[in-house]
């Protein structure tokens, strides 16, 4: 379960005004209340000097073991919390307070409002070594009450480039979501509204912790290279801080690192020995290495097992280069190429591992995740009829992109 709250002002607070807010959770405990008047809280000139007042506030009074994450913007205070399981806001007066789930603070003695506020659930069920997230979320609303589905969309460990999922089509104030996951490394969500006339919400967002799983081999070599050993298919678990092995990691068969691989058998039921062997390792981005792994499971020397393909994401065909830039990735497009080649001007791009079937002629907008580095490259390319890139630009410097403002707002509560 997993909490995020808003709290978008509207206008400057009055001095007489006054503000609470209680979130519980195992990390998550925090409680605020106090007015606007200068020494609790500062609200300035502007709807902007109360946010950073707040901001700065609540940033500094939490707790140093809470997972409560904050950010801003200009009018807008975004608290997040994977442990928070309950929140509630207040206005105070001198007699009494208020509680409010979600909605609006007016000024004190007045009609108008000078804050918005709601409390968006996220619940996330992910077991280890399970290939699927699945997603729930709920508070949504319309003022035309005109819903006509969810943008989700995510990325992936240190990644900056977002991928579009396909339009989730229901006018529920809420929805949810199998999402299949391919790299057993942390993954980020966020979700936005969107109405029949294709008016859109503020982004949610979500952070799913993925512990990777990695898979040995059965069986182990007297030294050398493990490469052509059968597939690994028993999980384990590495210290690493990447999703790729390194020497001087530890292999546990555990999740929580207490029990070391002892990598001195020739098999995994197999008796120990006193010399460390080669074990064929499969990583969560499906790259295979020899880690050659002594009794205590520390690897002492690594080998890169060279596949025989790179893989992408790219988006639809577009018929111009400009407008490629406006298509988004398609996380079911896969495309490939030999892994001896880089993606360069005269590499031939397939739809299939086994090169059966080119990348057809037109422009894309394609994402790559190097598997050894974890770097991201993305580009605008244009592919002949032969599948050849015969053109590729940064995307990042190539598209301009237009960002085109509503003057319609509704929540996602």
């Amino acid at each position: 379960m997993g909490k995020k709250i808003i709290i978008q002002f509207t206008d400057v607070p009055y001095s007489t005004d006054s503000f609470g807010l209680t979130m519980s959770g195992a990390s998550a405990s925090f409680e605020m209340n106090g007015p606007w008047d200068g020494n609790y809280l500062v609200p300035g000139y502007t709807k902007e000097d109360a946010t950073l007042s707040l901001y700065n506030y609540i940033n500094n009074n939490l707790p140093i073991d809470s997972d409560i994450t904050i950010s801003k913007t200009s009018d807008t205070v975004n608290l997040f919390s994977m442990s928070c399981n309950f929140v509630r806001f207040y206005k105070y007066t001198e007699e009494s307070s208020t509680l409010i789930i979600s909605g609006t603070i007016n000024h004190i003695g007045y009609n108008t409002t000078f804050v918005n506020l709601s409390s968006q659930d996220w619940t996330s069920n992910y077991a280890i070594g399970s290939n699927i997230i699945n997603l729930t979320w709920s508070g949504a609303s319309d003022p035309e009450e005109s819903i006509k589905g969810y943008d989700l969309s995510y990325r992936v460990g240190n990644s900056t480039t977002w991928i579009s999922l396909p339009l989730i089509l229901t006018s529920d104030g809420g929805s949810s979501y199998d999402f299949i996951i391919s790299q057993q490394i942390t993954h980020e969500f966020r979700v936005r509204t969107v109405d029949t006339s294709n008016l859109i919400s503020d982004y949610k967002y979500f952070t799913q912790i993925i512990i990777p799983v990695f898979q040995i081999s059965q069986t182990s070599t007297n030294g050398g290279s493990a490469c052509s050993l059968s597939e690994p298919n028993s999980p384990v678990y590495l210290n690493s801080v990447s999703i790729n092995p390194s020497i001087d990691d530890y292999v546990y068969t555990d999740t929580l690192y207490t029990n070391p691989f002892n990598g001195t058998r020739s098999s995994i039921s197999g008796p120990t020995s006193s010399n460390a062997r080669s074990w064929k390792i499969k990583t969560p981005a499906n790259v295979y290495y020899t880690c050659v792994i002594d009794a205590v499971g520390k690897i002492v020397n690594i080998l890169l097992c060279t596949p025989s393909y790179k893989r992408g994401l790219l988006s639809t065909v577009a018929n111009t280069a400009l407008s490629a830039c406006n298509y988004d990735i398609v996380y079911t497009n896969n495309f490939y190429w030999s892994y001896t080649n880089d993606l360069v001007v005269g590499t031939y791009l397939y739809k299939n591992d086994s090169f059966a079937t080119i990348v057809t002629l037109g422009y894309y907008h394609i994402l790559y995740s190097d598997p050894i580095t974890g770097l991201d490259y993305e580009y605008i390319i244009q592919v002949d009829n032969n599948g050849a890139i015969i053109s590729i630009n940064n995307f990042s410097t190539f598209c301009v992109v237009n960002v085109i403002s509503n003057d319609k707002y509704y929540s996602l509560n």
